[in-house]
């Protein structure tokens, strides 16, 4: 059985002056985590300029409590005229349309928590004035969710059955044996893919986006 991964956010908002772009206005960046990646100056040295995203085609989805859209990106985007790969978006509108200010855009961390499910779970917790004034975006990184995913097992259960916490050594060997199989199931199914999910290219996809 396929468990979702929620993290217990405290969001932290950080005003981008962006005039226009996908979701119109400024935009507000919320995470639950820094992104940190080893490979950060590398690709940020490397990646070139983006090109306007185009504009998304948003449809009424989960019941009408919310609207859906995709959005293909470079699967690459050090280099140019590449592979993309879609990525799943969710939009809660703003109760306030002449009041709104721009969108808050939603990463509950994770890895691995869908941010579609987040945006539409965690909205109802906002202030009042939050919901008025502004879209609630959740977008699912890539490898996540309703975004072209890894779907490494159909079941986890066996893993978290292990004990992730003990210091003896055949308990330990089964547990560093039981991981390492879910990782050689992801590099059979979506090996391909694994070295374009990182952390970098996840926060530049949220660029394209805003």
């Amino acid at each position: 059985m396929r468990r979702a991964f929620f993290a217990i956010v405290a969001v932290i908002a950080t005003a981008v002056a962006a005039a226009g772009g996908n979701l119109g206005g400024p935009t507000l960046v919320a995470s639950a985590r820094a992104f940190a990646s080893t490979d950060h100056a590398a690709a940020q040295s490397s990646a070139p300029a983006q090109s306007p995203s185009p504009a998304l085609d948003w449809a009424s989805c989960r019941g009408g409590a919310a609207e859906c859209a995709t959005l293909a990106v470079p699967l690459d985007d050090t280099v140019g005229g590449g592979p993309t790969i879609d990525l799943g978006l969710v939009r809660i509108r703003a109760r306030d349309p002449e009041r709104r200010i721009g969108s808050l855009l939603i990463n509950p961390g994770g890895p691995g928590a869908p941010a579609t499910d987040f945006a539409v779970d965690f909205a109802p917790s906002l202030p009042g004035e939050i919901l008025d004034r502004f879209d609630i975006v959740g977008v699912d990184p890539r490898g996540v969710g309703q975004s072209q995913g890894v779907d490494c097992v159909s079941d986890l259960d066996p893993l978290y059955a292990l004990d992730w916490t003990s210091t003896d050594v055949t308990v330990r060997a089964a547990f560093v044996a039981g991981v390492q199989s879910i990782v050689d199931a992801c590099v059979a199914k979506d090996g391909s893919l694994l070295p374009y999910l990182t952390t970098d290219r996840t926060a530049r996809d949220m660029d394209r986006v805003r």
